[in-house]
């Protein structure tokens, strides 16, 4: 979510070495003249660095302009509104709801909070005189996408290249071709999982449980590597100032990103087996404490007898 030019700075010696048998005036005059180009040489690489630093903010500011259309900033960057905590403290909370018919889901119920009318929409409420505050939007219906595209569904490029590779066996089942990097079923539940929004899917078997673990480990994967990316940017802004902007208080005790929930040994080794694929491939490195995880995870278990003793 940095490209450096050099500064051309030839001197002008060689005009003054031509009349360097003059003395006096002359002698000024070529001085001044030296003197003179140096300091218009002086301004243009002023001028280059201004440049360069324009060049630099323009980007970073379209790269902020990237960050606010991903849903990950949406969801966690604002607070949530007034009449949006009002609407949502209310028994039942105020919600729209929809129903959509999709391929592969089938009958979908979405359920989305309506913020109340309680304050003109022209009026935006400030923190102070200067500042305007900006609240989180509001959730919008999820959409079934074809065909897909890292950069459009907000992916991290560290994992760009094991995407697939991770989800080979899953695509060969479905005698899919790799380039179609998700089955039908990954394609609509991502785009409702990627849209952070909760999702209740009771057709879970054991055909697609591969798939369905392969996407909620991906979308795991893509937000603990969103959040370690601000969280570095945020170190990087705190080193050059002084004051401490409550934006950038994300820096407390530890604690966990991402908590999965699964009942049995075998599901939990299975999880953490999709994530070292999509993130850590074999050839790409290590993992610390591999070796002991597999050893507490798998193998050794108890056989239950046929028969009671």
């Amino acid at each position: 979510m940095t490209e450096n030019e050099d500064v051309d700075d030839e001197s002008v010696g060689d005009d003054v070495d031509m009349d360097s048998d003059d003395e006096g005036s002359d002698g000024q005059v070529n001085g001044d003249e030296e003197h003179d180009e140096n300091g218009e040489q002086s301004s243009e690489g002023d001028d280059t660095e201004e440049d360069l630093a324009q060049e630099i903010e323009e980007k970073e500011n379209d790269a902020d302009q990237d960050m606010c259309d991903d849903p990950f900033t949406k969801h966690l960057q604002y607070d949530l509104g007034d009449d949006l905590v009002v609407s949502l403290s209310n028994t039942p909370p105020t919600c729209e709801q929809f129903t959509k018919t999709w391929p592969v889901l089938g009958n979908l119920t979405i359920t989305i909070p309506k913020p109340l009318e309680t304050m003109s929409k022209k009026v935006k409420p400030k923190v102070s005189i200067l500042e305007e505050k900006t609240y989180a939007p509001v959730g919008t219906q999820p959409h079934v996408f074809n065909k897909v595209g890292f950069n459009e569904l907000y992916i991290k490029s560290q994992i760009h290249g094991n995407i697939v590779s991770a989800n080979k066996a899953n695509l060969i089942k479905r005698d899919l071709e790799l380039t179609e990097v998700f089955t039908p079923l990954q394609k609509e539940l991502f785009a409702v999982i990627n849209n952070y929004q909760d999702v209740y899917y009771p057709e879970r078997s054991f055909t697609n449980a591969d798939e369905i673990r392969y996407i909620y480990c991906l979308h795991a994967v893509n937000h603990m590597l969103k959040t370690r990316t601000k969280i570095l940017h945020h170190n990087a802004k705190l080193s050059k100032k002084s004051d401490v902007s409550d934006e950038y208080r994300d820096q407390g005790l530890v604690r966990p990103k991402v908590i999965i929930m699964v009942p049995f040994k075998d599901a939990a080794y299975r999880v953490v087996k999709t994530i070292m694929d999509i993130l850590v491939p074999k050839e790409a490195g290590q993992v610390v404490n591999k070796n002991r995880f597999e050893e507490d995870f798998t193998g050794g278990e108890l056989l239950m007898p046929r028969k009671n003793p």
